[in-house]
């Protein structure tokens, strides 16, 4: 059991580094714009996973 979550686990790490998003090309107008909207938000992170 040990060897298969091994193997699906370097699956998953290589189709997620083959299909990540490209980041977004903006103008430096369109970059100040988003960067003043973003300017008011908050971003918070929940490091342990609810589900298990």
């Amino acid at each position: 059991m040990k060897f298969i979550r091994i193997i699906l686990g370097k699956i998953i790490l290589l189709l997620n580094f083959v299909f990540s998003p490209r980041g977004v090309k903006r103008s430096e107008e369109a970059q100040k714009q988003a960067d003043e909207k973003a300017s008011t938000m908050q971003l918070y992170q929940f490091e342990h996973v609810p589900f298990v």
